[in-house]
């Protein structure tokens, strides 16, 4: 069994003095340096340590395009035993560059209806256009006939009145 020692500082510090005060310097010194020297191993893990989280990001990212080459090679795969197979014409209709050709097809034909469809629209907004046109001035002229029916009537009524009151007066 050991016996441990109590601590006691160092006392040459206490001997040396003034002598002493060089190799305090020295101390000093080294102490500053290996200081730096932890300030730039810890700046250098620290980069290091990035440099990992990268290269990690990267792994991962390249990871995930193997994935997707992957997926596209399947489908290139799948696509060109459609096309070696030739054992039916029901095997090329599942193509994807059938099933691209019908859709393209379909949206054609689509848009060839939209533009008869809009070319009607157009043809008969100037017709109803033309048609309510008709039907205001068709209001304004039986609204201009009435009153002028009215005011004959008026005047046949004050014409009769004046005729039939007084037979010997000549109206004008």
């Amino acid at each position: 069994m050991t016996v441990s020692t109590p601590y006691t500082p160092f006392r040459g510090y206490y001997l040396l003095g003034r002598e002493g005060s060089p190799l305090l310097t020295v101390c000093q010194t080294v102490s500053n340096s290996l200081e730096t020297s932890a300030a730039t191993v810890d700046n250098e893990c620290q980069d290091i340590t990035k440099q990992v989280h990268a290269l990690e990001s990267n792994q991962y990212f390249m990871e995930c395009q193997l994935e997707v080459l992957k997926a596209r090679q399947q489908v290139l795969d799948k696509e060109v035993n459609l096309y070696v197979a030739q054992e039916s014409a029901d095997d090329k209709s599942d193509s994807i560059l059938h099933q691209v050709q019908s859709q393209l097809n379909d949206q054609q034909t689509e848009k060839e209806r939209l533009k008869q469809q809009q070319m009607d629209f157009r043809k008969n907004e100037t017709q109803h256009r033309k048609q309510l046109k008709m039907w205001t001035d068709l209001k304004t002229l039986l609204a201009i006939k009435q009153r002028c029916l009215t005011r004959d009537r008026e005047r046949n009524a004050i014409n009769e009145y004046a005729i039939n009151s007084r037979p010997d007066h000549l109206v004008l």
